[in-house]
């Protein structure tokens, strides 16, 4: 495809494939779909059916039609408004404007003709055109939106009003707007896209997109819409906003040119309805002149010169001075083409250029898979019809999927590849077309260096043909002083060059003069603002590190304070009891004395007094009252004692009638007795003649009887019971299948049934060991890798120490390592740590326990990538952290019923912030729920009261009932209907869009369905769990934060408590459960629909397929490029913290102890900002206790499968494995492995001592235990239904296991030889860096020579004496140096030495009163350059004199190695005494012994 630059609006620029394209372009692109039964989902005529609202429609149409007659009268006579930049007609001056700022001009001129026109034709005032350009006035699509309207209303009935901020809803105005390009028929190539609008990507395209719109329009439908005004030249713009324009868009281009003949249809369906009046009634009909079939087509080529066929006579003489192209080089060549098929003729690919990017020759372009695609216009029609029809959902019917018309019919395979060939062709010819315009189009961007490249090409080879044809013959000339005449020439030239600049400079020196003043003040202001800002930034901290600093001193002084008293606390103490004890002994004895020494007899006297007054009162009292009833007592007791005797003697004589019932009482003890009596006798009598051996005698006779009668019976059935007996067997074994099929949780009576068929099948265990070893070479290899990489990181570092020191001359490139084989891991144990938190979610649960809060806050980001969206790694490794977090709850969990009772747990709210943030898509589910729910006529009030108090405005008298009005009555049951309406909308989404369903949910939903099973054996509580991730996570989030997606009740309360009765409603469906209160009529439908849920329960489920990719991960990380996590600086160090803190919470044989086992370096952090980390997945351990455990549990599983075999047992396999083993058990156990010879062989058997039946229980019974030690499970919880669960699922697949060992081996071995090459590769580059380093430090260490200097002529003599003495030992050899101990601190060489004070600072009176040294020498020497020895010398006498001297030595390899990680900053020398910086001492050696010629 071609396009030519320039505005659209200018005449000349034409196009003629697009020509072609739009002339071609029939009516029928998109004939209308037939419907395929009546029901209104699939019916036609309900989609292109107005809406079924009449008072909206009614009113809308009549508003267009006023409006639309109104523009067609005036239309004609309609100019557009002008914006208030024009300055007349081109009188704007466009020489200030450089050749990128005329681009912008232009483009702005564009902006400013698309929205003089949009403000004719909607009648609104649009912002300028910077705001357009650059704002977010056009990303709600509210003017695009009106446009479409405005010109056909049929194509928007609502437009999405522009709020206080953008919302997700907007984009149904942009999608407003693609249907009337669509129905115009723009190119795609022309075409934005709704993220180039909504998110602001390419704001350019739009306005080309619109240019094209209108000047189709204009062409197609003339006189309709006002024309485009050219204001090119006649509006200005300021250099400012030019610069805003392109700062907010560095590239932009021409707008490209459909052309002068458009006349391309729309693709609109043929099939009439009525339309609503506008600009333009009818896209199919529009001006189109007769256009031939065939026509020639020109490609222009260029005539380029060959530089081996010029005329050398005809080359211009200067190169630089090269003419300029003209038109005559073009050689225009007519071809003719072969009529084109309409068949082939379908909408143009999209060919866009991009200079950056060079386009292939593909045969497929990368539009063609659109328009392979069936066509979505009739689902577009119908999704409208759907937002608009309020009852769509409510008379669904079934019907038969169909084809869309451009795959109505199935085509042959000749007729197939006869298509692709075609389609092929045409590809292709577009594509090279294009590629030779593009080439041309970079011909002429380089016009000029192309022209003067050819003329320096032609110069050169005639001069070269000159000099071999006609050789100049040069004489010899000796000109004295030629080289000054020739400076002198050059020198005068450059003078008046400079001053020339100097005269046109002066002529712009008040220019310059503001040029500076302008870039001293912008100079000042940038410093002034950076120190406010720094001033502004520092305020708080520093208040508060001022406050920090006031209280730290008060507390200091009060610890202080506080310490001297504890000191003197048992002092003060006993100080403070004595003052107490002594001032209370003062009072008291003050007041004992004064009492004492004056009344101490007179008031023990009157204390007896006293004392014996009151007792003599008391007794005085009492006497005084007996004495005066003396006489009354003494008869009342007289009375007592007669009337006690009269009642003893009438007892004694009273009538017989009174002791009958005594008498009967006495009788009928005695008979009693004697009966008892007899019976006993008797008793003696019957046993003593054997009378239970008569009754034994009748009784088996009996019996014998009876057996007698069914075994003759049974004779004369025989066939009968026979069958009657296969078909109770049969009836049996068909239960126990059914259930072993279909139930999650099978009773252990079912799998008894089949248990046997698992005898003799092949144990886990020899395949574990296998996949346990190749674990562990797969960890040695990670860790060799490792140090591996560590090793190769210390030598390119040691490389570059060498490169900064300058001893590098020829840097061998063939011995470096490239950054995408060895990360750069600049954080490396935080690499790691991050890597263990997402692979590994048991961290974060155990940090849970401890910081919950923590946790929620942080646990999030870590899973995040650079473009803080999740991709499926990380989606795969947050699933199974929520997996943990949701089985540790419900292991809390005291019943599985408190669990799902709790609707605000953790794993809930982590899931739900998932949903939000890495699913929003998935809304779109729910909007056609919540579009129903927002409807005012649908209600879910259920309460027959509040009803009727709705309906008639007051209460329902109390003698009544309110559903006896009929109208309560009415509206009671359209409520319950529309409830359930509401109910199957949510059921219809997981039967029909189950697939849609994010797959993470629905693994959680398996995971939890295994939870519940192994918590509780009911399988109702298995199926509740998963409903609680449906409702109660996945809709409620979508349902209840609609608003965070951008959707918009018009009654938000009132929505509110639909969507709670419909959340509690879906809950009480979905669990399984029965409605009550007023809505227990909904229960038929709930009966009748349980099956159907649970169907769709279990259809959610996903295969084990899913789990094993995820397991997967972990080994494609260790072979793939590392991932990357970008998080905060202060969020790094404050995981990293939270994590290192609980560190001895975790095990110790974990590899988290090994990272954090020092503390991590941070000082390579920058302060602030983000930190971009390469996880290490080489830092992964397979845990061997993981392993044991399986093993153990996978025993435990083995021994109840031959334990059910042995007992009779069929409750559960808790009784089972705790119940008392029979006498009958041990031999049953005998023949059972006598009948099955390799269950003999199974090493958890040979390991039994004894071979019993006793010891294979005790030992499961052990094993038991110690997996519930380790929290695998809860017997006494679920019984052990875990095993038997598991038992049942290996009788489906006795070979998933082993299976699924065996391809974790094969993968393990892939992984395992990957990282083996790897090591081995890593190993080559280690040995070759170390080659090449070594070889780099013996080289330039022979280049240098390290002999001495030359010696005196008493040298020798001097050694001689030195042997005689004994004294040589301390004598270095080769080259040396000698400092003082000032001069070596001063350098920064020498940090410290042992009992001397450096640059001690001593005044003195006369003198220096600088800063003193011990006048120490030190000297370093070497013969080699690769071992340097250095000498300390005291050259102080007497006491002042501290060492002695002393020698040390120290290796070139090894001062550099202190210098990369890990570094040491200082060694210590001569025992310690000694400290020096090594970074400042190599330095030091290099600057004295490898670079001394530079000093």
């Amino acid at each position: 495809m071609t396009a030519y630059s320039g505005s659209p609006s200018k005449p000349g620029n034409n196009n003629s494939y697009l020509n072609r394209y739009v002339e071609n372009l029939g009516t029928n692109v998109t004939p209308p779909l037939r419907p395929q039964s009546s029901s209104k989902i699939n019916s036609s005529l309900n989609i292109a059916s107005p809406s079924h609202l009449k008072t909206k429609t009614s009113a809308s149409n009549s508003s267009a039609t006023i409006l639309s007659k109104k523009v067609e009268s005036s239309v004609s006579k309609l100019k557009p408004s002008l914006p208030n930049k024009l300055v007349g007609k081109y009188t704007v001056d466009l020489s200030n404007y450089s050749k990128i700022e005329l681009r912008y001009y232009e483009f702005l001129c564009r902006v400013s003709e698309v929205k003089i026109w949009i403000e004719a034709v909607i009648e609104e005032a649009l912002p300028s055109e910077i705001e357009l350009c650059v704002g977010d006035s056009l990303r709600n699509g509210v003017f695009l939106a009106k446009l479409t309207q405005r010109i056909n209303p049929d194509l928007t009935t609502v437009i999405f009003p522009a709020g206080d901020k953008l919302q997700f809803k907007h984009t149904q105005n942009i999608n407003a707007f693609f249907g009337l390009v669509e129905h115009v028929g723009v190119p795609d190539s022309f075409r934005f896209e709704l993220q180039d609008l909504y998110n602001k990507k390419n704001i350019p395209q739009v306005f080309e997109t619109l240019h094209i719109l209108i000047s189709m329009i204009n062409k197609k439908w003339p006189g309709k819409t006002p024309a485009l005004t050219n204001v090119s030249g006649q509006i200005s713009f300021t250099k400012e906003e030019i610069a805003a324009c392109k700062k907010a868009w560095p590239r932009i281009r021409d707008f490209k040119s459909l052309g002068t003949n458009i006349n391309t249809a729309p693709a609109s369906p043929e099939e009439p309805k009525e339309k609503r009046s506008g600009l333009i009634k009818d896209f199919n009909k529009f001006e189109r002149p007769n256009i031939p079939v065939e026509e020639i087509l020109i490609t222009p080529r260029k005539n380029i010169t060959d530089a081996n066929c010029s005329d050398f006579s005809n080359t211009p003489s200067p190169y630089n001075e090269a003419p300029k192209m003209s038109n005559l080089d073009v050689v225009v060549e007519k071809r003719k083409f072969t009529p084109i098929e309409p068949s082939l003729l379908g909408p143009t690919p999209s060919l866009e250029y991009s200079p950056i990017k060079n386009k292939s020759l593909s045969y497929y372009s990368p539009t063609i898979s659109k328009y392979l695609t069936y066509d979505t216009e009739f689902y577009t029609r119908r999704s409208r019809a759907r937002e608009e029809d309020l009852n769509y959902y409510q008379t669904f019917k079934y019907s038969p999927s169909h084809y869309s018309p451009m795959r109505r019919e199935r085509m042959t395979e000749e007729q197939f590849l006869e298509k692709v060939v075609q389609l092929q062709n045409i590809c292709r010819g577009v594509n090279t077309r294009f590629n030779l315009y593009i080439q041309k189009r970079l011909l002429n961007l380089f016009e000029q260096d192309i022209l003067r490249f050819q003329a320096c090409l032609r110069g050169n080879k005639f001069r070269v043909l000159s000099s071999m044809y006609l050789p100049i013959r040069r004489a010899k000339i000796d000109v004295p002083h030629v080289e000054a005449i020739q400076s002198r020439i050059k020198g005068s030239r450059i003078r008046y060059k400079y001053d020339k600049l100097k005269f046109t400079l002066s002529r712009f020196s008040c220019t310059v003069e503001l040029l500076q003043a302008y870039c001293r003040s912008k100079l000042l202001k940038t410093t002034v603002n950076t120190k406010l800002n720094d001033i502004e930034i520092s305020h708080y901290p520093l208040t508060k590190l001022q406050s920090y600093m006031r209280a730290s001193y008060v507390r200091k002084k009060v610890m202080s304070l506080n310490t001297k008293l504890n000191d003197e606390r048992e002092s003060i103490m006993k100080f403070s009891a004595i003052i107490r004890g002594n001032v209370v002994r003062c009072s008291e004895d003050a007041i004992l004395s004064a009492v004492h020494d004056v009344h101490k007899e007179n008031i023990s006297k009157l204390q007896s007094l006293i004392r014996g007054i009151f007792t003599r009162s008391c007794l005085a009292s009492i006497i005084y009252s007996l004495g005066k009833e003396n006489c009354n007592i003494i008869q009342l007791s007289a009375c007592i004692r007669g009337n006690a005797v009269r009642h003893k003697v009438q007892s004694l004589f009273a009538p017989e009638n009174n002791l009958s019932e005594t008498v009967h009482d006495l009788q009928g003890l005695v008979r009693g007795i004697l009966v008892r009596y007899t019976l006993d006798l008797v008793d003696d009598i019957v046993e003593y003649n054997n009378l239970a051996l008569f009754q034994a005698f009748s009784r088996g006779a009996l019996v014998r009887e009876s057996l007698d009668q069914k075994s003759s019976f049974y004779k004369r059935n025989v066939r009968s019971v026979i069958m009657i007996q296969s078909w109770i067997r049969k009836s049996l074994q068909r239960s126990a299948y059914l259930e072993l099929l279909d139930c999650p949780n099978p009773s252990l009576w079912a799998v008894k049934k089949f248990v046997h068929l698992l005898n003799g099948t092949a144990t886990i265990e020899e395949v574990q060991n296998q996949l346990e070893s190749c674990q562990a070479s797969l960890d040695s290899e990670n860790m060799k890798k490792e140090r591996l990489l560590k090793s190769i990181r210390q030598q390119l570092n040691i490389n570059g120490v060498l490169d900064k020191f300058g001893l590098l001359k020829d840097k061998d490139h063939e011995l470096g390592i490239s950054d995408s084989t060895i990360p750069k891991s600049k954080y490396q144990k935080y690499e790691k740590l991050f890597y263990m938190l997402q692979v590994d979610p048991s961290y974060w649960k155990l940090l849970y326990l401890k910081e919950p809060e923590f946790v929620a806050k942080n646990v999030y980001m870590t899973f995040g990538t650079v473009n803080q969206r999740m991709n499926d790694r990380e989606r795969s490794y947050f699933t199974r952290f929520v997996c943990e977090m949701l089985q540790n709850a419900i292991n809390e969990a005291p019943s599985i019923e408190s669990f799902l009772d709790n609707r605000s747990q953790f794993w809930q709210t982590i899931l739900q912030d998932f949903l939000r943030r890495e699913s929003p898509e998935f809304f779109s589910i729910i909007v056609p729920v919540l579009d129903y729910l927002s409807d005012p006529v649908v209600d879910f009030e259920s309460d027959p009261y509040k009803i009727y108090q709705e309906i008639h405005g007051f209460s329902s008298p109390q003698h009544c009932s309110p559903v006896d009005d009929a109208s309560t009555k009415n509206k009671f049951i359209d409520n319950l209907r529309c409830l359930w309406h509401a109910i199957e909308m949510v059921a219809e989404i997981y039967t029909r869009k189950v697939h849609t369903i994010p797959v993470e949910i629905r693994y959680l939903c398996t995971k939890i369905f295994c939870y519940a099973a192994d918590k509780n054996i009911e399988e109702i509580d298995s199926l509740r769990a998963i409903s609680s991730i449906l409702v109660n996570v996945f809709v409620s989030e979508y349902l209840v934060n609609r608003e965070y997606y951008g959707y918009k009740d018009s009654n938000v309360q009132k929505n509110n408590q639909k969507i709670d009765i419909l959340m509690k409603s879906l809950a009480t469906v979905f669990e399984i459960k029965n409605f009550d209160g007023f809505l227990d009529p909904l229960n038929q439908y709930a009966n009748e629909i349980k099956p159907h849920i649970k169907d769709v329960l279990y259809n959610v489920l996903v295969d084990p397929e899913y789990e094993q990719e995820g397991d997967r991960l972990i080994y494609l990380d260790m072979v793939s490029p590392s991932p990357k996590l970008e998080l905060l600086t202060e969020k790094v160090l404050e995981i990293s913290g939270k994590f290192e803190e609980y560190l001895n919470e975790f095990p110790e044989a974990d590899i988290l102890h090994d990272i954090l086992e020092k503390n991590l370096d941070n000082s390579s952090f920058p302060r602030s900002g983000r930190v971009t980390l390469e996880l290490d997945a080489s830092a992964y351990r397979f845990l061997v206790s993981d392993d044991k455990m399986r093993k153990i549990y996978d025993q435990v599983k083995r021994a109840f499968v031959y334990m059910m075999q042995i007992e009779d047992v069929d409750t559960n396999l808790y009784d089972l494995s705790i119940s008392t083993i029979l006498p009958q058990d041990e031999p049953n156990f005998a023949n059972f492995l006598e009948q099955n010879p390799k269950i003999r062989d199974d090493p958890m058997i040979q390991k039994l001592k004894p071979l019993k039946y006793f010891t294979l229980k005790n030992v499961t019974l052990k094993k038991i235990h110690e997996l519930e030690s380790t929290g695998t499970f809860c017997s006494s919880d679920n019984k052990l239904q875990n095993f038997l669960n598991d038992i049942a699922n290996t009788i489906k697949n006795p070979n998933y296991a082993i299976d699924y060992v065996t391809q974790e081996i094969y993968i393990t071995k892939e992984t395992l030889t990957k990282i083996s090459e790897m090591n081995h590769s890593l190993d080559i580059e280690l040995s070759r860096l170390k080659k090449h380093v070594d070889h780099t430090i013996k080289d330039f260490q022979k280049a240098k020579d390290f002999s001495p200097v030359h010696k005196s002529k008493f040298g020798n003599f001097k050694n001689a004496v030195k042997k005689v003495q004994g004294r040589e030992r301390s004598e270095l050899q080769g080259m040396k140096f000698k400092w003082n101990t000032k001069q070596l601190y001063e350098r920064g060489v020498l940090k410290t030495i042992r009992g001397e004070k450096l640059a001690e600072l001593t005044v003195k009176v006369f003198g220096s009163s600088g800063p003193k040294f011990p006048d120490i020498i030190f000297k370093i020497s070497t013969s080699d350059g690769s071992r340097f020895g250095i000498q300390m010398i005291d050259k102080r006498k007497g006491p002042d004199k501290r060492y002695s001297d002393d020698v040390d030595s120290f290796s070139f390899k090894d001062l550099i190695k202190t210098q990369v990680e890990p570094k040491i900053e200082t060694w210590k020398l001569f025992h310690s005494n000694v400290v020096v910086n090594n970074s400042q001492l190599l330095h030091l050696i290099v600057s004295f012994f490898y670079k001394r010629n530079a000093l």
